[in-house]
C-alpha cells in the first residue's frame, strides 16, 4: 500500500512539474504580458489551476508581475531582462559611468527593478573602501538612492501600491520605515528627478540616484553614484552627486534616444 501511495505521489508531482514547464513555456515563446485566463485559454487548463501555477513560478522567481496591469511576464532573473536596448543602455551607461567615477572617485551603479527589490547589471568602484556589487546581486528598494530612484520612476498610484507591498526593516538609524514618509520621498524625488540616500541602506555611504526612462514604465533603468559616509567632504558633496547623477542620466539619454533612432531609420 505504501508504494502505491508513494507511486501516486510520484505521479502527481509529475503531473504538477509538466504543468508548470507548460505554462513557463508559454510564456517564453510569447516574450510579452500575459494575463491568467490568456494562458489558459490557450493551454485548455481551468484558470484556477493556471492561477495556482503561475503563483508558485511566482513565488520561485520564474515569472514577475506587472502591478500597472496585474498581468505576468517571465521574470528579468531568467532573462537577464535584456532587450536589443536595454544592452545599448548597459553599454553606454559603463561608457558614460566609468570616467565621471573615476574622474570623481565615486562609486557608480547601473540596476533595475524585479519585484520588491532592486538587482544590480554594473557596479563600476572607484572608491577603494567600497566592494564591488556582483552582477545580478539584489538590494532594498526603500534604503537605497537606485531603489527609491526606481520607485519614484513609477507612476504615483503605481509607487503607492508597491510601497504598501514592500517590506521595509530598519537598517539603519537613517533608515526610512514609514510607508507614508516613503511615499513622500518618492514624490519629492520624482518632482526633482533624483533620490538621496543617506546612509540608510549602511552607515558607511552617502548615495545619489536616478532613472532612465523607457517604453516600459516597469522597466526603467537606475543609475546610483555613492562615496563613503565618512570622508570629510562627503556632505558638501551632496549636491555634487546629485549633479553629477543628472548628468550622466541626460547623456545616457540623448545617446539611447540617438541609438533607437539610427535602429529605426536602419529597419
Amino acid at each position: 500500500m505504501k508504494h502505491c501511495a508513494d507511486n501516486r505521489n510520484t505521479l502527481d508531482h509529475n503531473r504538477s512539474l509538466g504543468k508548470a514547464l507548460t505554462v513557463l513555456r508559454t510564456f517564453l515563446c510569447d516574450g510579452g504580458e500575459l494575463g491568467i485566463r490568456d494562458v489558459a485559454r490557450r493551454l485548455g487548463y481551468s484558470p484556477a489551476a493556471v492561477y495556482r501555477t503561475v503563483a508558485t513560478l511566482v513565488q520561485h522567481e520564474f515569472l514577475e508581475q506587472n502591478i500597472e496591469n496585474r498581468r505576468y511576464r517571465m521574470s528579468m532573473r531568467h532573462t537577464n531582462g535584456l532587450t536589443d536596448v536595454s544592452a545599448q543602455v548597459e553599454r553606454i551607461a559603463a561608457e558614460e559611468l566609468a570616467p565621471l567615477a573615476r574622474e570623481h572617485g565615486l562609486c557608480a551603479f547601473l540596476g533595475v527593478r524585479q519585484g520588491k527589490r532592486v538587482i544590480y547589471l554594473q557596479s563600476l568602484i572607484e572608491a577603494q573602501v567600497i566592494c564591488a556589487v556582483p552582477r545580478g546581486a539584489t538590494a532594498h528598494l526603500h534604503s537605497t538612492a537606485l531603489g527609491k530612484a526606481l520607485l519614484a520612476s513609477l507612476s504615483e498610484p503605481q509607487c503607492s501600491d508597491l510601497i504598501d507591498r514592500l517590506p521595509l526593516p530598519r537598517l539603519t538609524n537613517q533608515t526610512i520605515v514609514d510607508p507614508k514618509a516613503l511615499r513622500a520621498e518618492c514624490a519629492t524625488a520624482r518632482r526633482r528627478g533624483y533620490a538621496i540616500a543617506d546612509r540608510e541602506d549602511t552607515a558607511a555611504f552617502l548615495s545619489a540616484g536616478t532613472w532612465i526612462r523607457s517604453n516600459d514604465p516597469t522597466r526603467h533603468v537606475g543609475i546610483s553614484l555613492s562615496l563613503p559616509a565618512a570622508d570629510a567632504s562627503a556632505a558638501r558633496r551632496l549636491d555634487e552627486l546629485c549633479e553629477l547623477s543628472l548628468r550622466a542620466r541626460d547623456a545616457i539619454s540623448r545617446r539611447l534616444s540617438a541609438h533607437v533612432q539610427s535602429t529605426a531609420r536602419i529597419n
